[in-house]
């Protein structure tokens, strides 16, 4: 069956009258049934057929003037990988230099290597290395025998085929890279086959999980450290010995968006903006370059060939770890001009990118806007959209604010360990971030027996806090069908232009039965950077708290009920606050839920201190306010000053 399209449907009536057999068949996968015990991925494959020649997965670029001149650039050379016994720059010495005497010492380091099991979390198994080994040796030395070596890779393929087929793995986790990796193995021993169809499938449900969100749900330190090479070395691998030319452009489409996600999520201070449980790579150092320098090489996309540039020309040598020095043969391309206009920073996409994008659109939801892309510039990140991770937070809803080369509303979450009571009872909750709680908020507070205190604090639903379990697209629409279990939110309006509006249903974030249009967060964005904020609340008897990180903030505060109050941040920012409801600073909850902030408050200087992912430390601005006649709102606007 032909993949005609990755382009998921739009999410209708909040996903519950999404046929899924629709779905898939617009995915290409065989209809799966939905009824009954979901334990793992139902298999049934495609044939499928590759290029029966090698290089099988990619050809790399061997060793010219250009790429001696891009390897000097990252203080190394052909000369000093060929030198080293590391089996790495062994494999970049062959795709260099390609020669008998370095393809023989490829072979014998790759057959003494030892294979570490796949498991469904925290997966350590490398093999797709050995995998490219094999491509370029049979391309280069296809006298030679590997049957050895290809026994190796045919077991630990079995090995990790039996950790896809089971129901362990997650798919916006392990699974996803899981699949792609066992595709690069499978796609350099077989041109067909049962093994090779049956990794293809995996591949395919990370191929349609990125399709449905488009960037990374559990932050970029996670994607860009362990799920977006690999995911991209096995699309390689289809673009270079795949048939299905539909299929092909389909996978192009991705790379692009998934390209443009890489570009929006970056801020005006060239650091990418954390979203989740984050990590130290979100300043674009070490580990991104590899990645953008592949999307360019398989994209030829400018936008992707300019950030490519942007990154060499901010981090220079840090760009690249020296460990992934060996990767350059395969994922850069030196006849793409990477120098175009790279001294301008981001602004060199001023004119040519739009100022708003939206990712995941109806799924993640993940929304940047931005007043331009020079370095002063506003620039907004919300997020939207559903649960896909464990690694995401209880975040609906949520902002950040970046104007004027600096942060003006930050998130509060700082990840050191996913089972610290810093993480379980504030950082993956709507307290870390500027969000709103409500007192009637049905949340389940201990969701787990991981959570050995009770907090009811009106945050939302945290449907998957420390562990995941979907295992394929299909399960994660299956189980939204049935039980709404990973919404959160509904888009119901995503409006860009000079002046963007952006409005968002939360009920079901906080309220899992209730009926649609109860809790709503609504966005205003000029053109002159100005930020309006609205939560409102209707038909309920409840105290909304709706409250702010604010670094430029002297001390907590909490705003009663009043019809405006302005308040100057700074000189050049200030927010207006207007509200409508009754007093609700001294109200129970609210009392309650500024106790419970006292002590992360206190925690979060110390653990954000030399974080990259922090933009800490901060206080907080609550409003509260109590339901009039069934409503109440509160409007945080931030106006920059300009005189």
């Amino acid at each position: 069956m032909r993949i005609s399209t990755l382009c998921i449907v739009s999410l209708l009536s909040w996903l519950i009258a999404i046929s899924i057999a629709l779905v898939t068949n617009r995915l290409g996968l065989a209809q799966l049934p939905i009824s009954g015990a979901f334990t793992a991925p139902i298999m049934q494959r495609e044939s499928l057929r590759l290029s029966p020649l090698y290089p099988r997965l990619m050809a790399p670029v061997r060793l010219g003037s250009e790429m001696s001149t891009y390897l000097a650039s990252m203080d190394t050379s052909a000369q000093r990988l060929c030198a080293s016994q590391n089996f790495n720059n062994q494999l970049a010495c062959l795709a260099l230099t390609p020669n008998r005497q370095v393809a023989d010492r490829v072979k014998s380091l790759a057959e003494a290597s030892a294979s570490v099991p796949c498991t469904a979390a925290g997966n350590r198994n490398q093999d797709w290395r050995l995998a490219l080994a094999l491509d370029q040796l049979r391309y280069v030395a296809p006298e030679l025998d590997y049957q050895l070596l290809e026994a190796k890779l045919s077991a630990s393929l079995e090995q990790c085929l039996s950790v896809l087929d089971d129901g362990n793995a997650s798919l916006w986790h392990g699974r996803f890279s899981l699949g792609a990796e066992a595709f690069i193995v499978a796609a350099s021993l077989y041109s067909e086959g049962e093994l090779l169809e049956r990794a293809f499938y995996h591949f395919k449900q990370s191929v349609m999980a990125l399709s449905l969100t488009e960037g990374w749900p559990g932050g970029y330190n996670y994607w860009i450290q362990n799920r977006g090479l690999t995911f991209f070395l096995a699309l390689q691998a289809y673009l270079t010995s795949g048939q299905d030319s539909g299929l092909k452009n389909e996978l192009l489409n991705l790379a692009r968006r998934n390209t443009l996600w890489h570009i929006y999520m970056t801020r005006p201070d060239g650091q990418i903006q954390a979203t989740g449980d984050e990590g130290s790579r979100v300043d674009l150092k070490d580990e991104s370059k590899k990645v953008i320098d592949l999307l360019a090489k398989l994209t030829k996309a400018p936008e992707a060939i300019a950030f490519a540039g942007y990154i060499q020309h901010r981090h220079g040598r840090a760009s690249y770890h020296r460990t992934n020095h060996w990767l350059i043969p395969f994922v850069y391309d030196p006849k793409l001009d990477y120098q175009v206009n790279a001294d301008q920073g981001l602004a060199v996409f001023d004119g040519w990118l739009p100022n708003q994008a939206i990712f995941g659109r109806n799924y993640l939801n993940q929304i940047v806007l931005r007043t331009g892309w020079r370095a002063d510039d506003s620039y907004v990140l919300i997020n939207g959209g559903q649960q896909f991770s464990h690694h995401q937070h209880a975040d609906a809803g949520h902002f950040i604010y970046f104007a004027q080369g600096k942060p003006v509303a930050v998130d509060g979450a700082v990840y050191g360990s996913i089972l610290a009571d810093f993480r379980l009872y504030y950082g993956i909750r709507s307290n870390a971030k500027n969000l709103l709680n409500l007192s009637v908020a049905d949340t389940n507070y201990q969701p787990t027996h991981i959570f050995k205190k009770r907090q009811e604090d009106g945050s939302q639903h945290m449907s998957m806090p420390h562990g995941s379990a979907i295992r394929s697209v299909e399960h994660w629409l299956q189980e939204n069908a049935q039980n709404r279990t990973y919404i959160r939110s509904e888009l119901l309006a995503y409006q860009p232009g000079p002046q963007s509006h952006i409005s968002l249903d939360l009920t079901p974030a906080y309220l899992r039965n209730a009926q649609p249009g109860l809790v709503s967060r609504r966005f205003t964005f000029a053109k002159d950077g100005s930020l309006a904020v609205t939560d409102s609340v209707q038909q309920l008897d409840v105290t909304l708290f709706s409250h702010l990180n604010l670094p430029d903030l002297p001390q907590w505060r909490c705003i009663d009920a009043t019809p405006q109050q302005s308040i100057r941040l700074t000189p050049q920012m200030q927010l207006t606050v207007s509200m409508q409801g009754l007093p609700a600073c001294q109200s129970p909850f609210s009392l309650q839920f500024t106790q419970q902030l006292e002590q992360p408050l206190r925690q979060q200087p110390k653990l954000a201190k030399g974080k990259a992912w922090s933009d800490g430390p901060f206080q907080v601005l609550g409003g509260a306010v109590k339901t009039d006649h069934g409503k109440a709102s509160i409007t945080w606007t931030f106006q920059p000053v300009t005189d």
